[in-house]
């Protein structure tokens, strides 16, 4: 296994990850709402501007369990109508998974307890997309990471379980933040947006990386070795002037954002 410094060009992975609210762009993405104690209709996933770009932008689009009440309550519930609906169904109210199904909303039932409604729901979308006809540039989970601190570090596992199912980029578009997974290699991150928010960071969840490198950055790092309890980004920013950050590691990394309150 050859290092770092031996990763060609070819290897470079390009991300677009605020794409998925830019309306100047044409990126398709498959949509999963979350399920979230904290959603209400004015925030969060159901944020209604947000919610109308997401919806758009949608090729496929999917509710995990209790989202379903949220998007049912909080819209206007037959502008919004889902592809599918999965998860144990331990959270969403009979009377609104009965109401979708009625508008040809497909049920899956995954009463599996090994995995989270999140990581079944990235499962049917994969399995969607290879089976139908189905394009679509990024799969967005947008919810609410809330006060539950498993609930966050179950969510960052989904993203390195689904980059064992999927090429295709899965961002997590919570709040105000949006999160993904960067591999090992070369990595080119556009934030040229103009929906970015103000701060960034970059984490070695998992395992210690060895050296990490990065352009773009107020604070870059130079072949740093990085791992927690030792060195992480956090409360980073993108440089004055940056359009692109690089990043190259010798392990996964998660690189979080800010996103704009205005979208």
């Amino acid at each position: 296994m050859g290092s770092q410094k031996d990763i060609t060009p070819s290897c470079l992975k390009i991300w677009k990850p605020l794409a998925c609210l830019d309306e100047r762009s044409d990126e398709r993405i498959a949509l999963l709402f979350l399920n979230s104690e904290s959603h209400q209709p004015q925030d969060g996933a159901l944020h209604e501007k947000r919610l109308k770009i997401l919806w758009k932008k949608a090729a496929y689009k999917a509710l995990v369990d209790g989202a379903a009440n949220s998007l049912y309550f909080g819209t206007s519930r037959n502008q919004f109508i889902p592809d599918v609906i999965s998860g144990d169904f331990d959270s969403v109210k009979p009377e609104v998974l009965e109401f979708y199904k009625k508008k040809g909303c497909e049920a899956v039932h995954t009463p599996d307890e090994d995995e989270t409604d999140f990581t079944k729901a990235v499962r049917i979308a994969v399995e969607k997309m290879t089976t139908q006809p189905l394009k679509v540039d990024s799969i967005v989970a947008s919810g609410d990471f809330g006060d539950r601190f498993d609930h966050t570090i179950a969510n960052v596992n989904t993203l390195y379980t689904a980059h064992t199912l999927t090429d295709v980029p899965l961002y997590l578009l919570m709040g105000q933040s949006l999160t993904f997974l960067l591999t090992k290699g070369k990595h080119e991150i556009h934030v040229n947006t103009g929906l970015e928010g103000h701060w960034c960071g970059f984490i070695p969840f998992g395992q210690p990386c060895r050296s990490v490198t990065t352009t773009g950055l107020m604070y870059n790092v130079s072949e740093e070795p990085m791992e927690i309890g030792g060195l992480i980004s956090t409360s980073n920013e993108v440089a004055a002037g940056a359009e692109v950050v690089t990043i190259e590691t010798d392990q996964p990394l998660v690189w979080t954002m800010g996103v704009k309150s205005t979208v």
